[in-house]
C-alpha cells in the first residue's frame, strides 16, 4: 500500500509540473498531496 501511495504522489507531482500548476504560497498542503490523499481515499473504499 505504501509503495502504491508513493506512485500516486510521484505521478500527481509529474503531472502538477508538467501542466505548470501554480500553488498559492499560503497554504500547508501542497496541491500533489491533496490529489494523494484524495486518491487514497477512493482507492480504500
Amino acid at each position: 500500500m505504501e509503495t502504491r501511495l508513493i506512485i500516486a504522489y510521484c505521478i500527481c507531482d509529474d503531472t502538477l509540473k508538467k501542466i505548470k500548476v501554480k500553488e498559492f504560497g499560503h497554504t500547508r498542503m501542497s496541491l500533489d498531496g491533496v490529489m494523494t490523499t484524495a486518491l487514497a481515499a477512493v482507492f480504500c473504499l
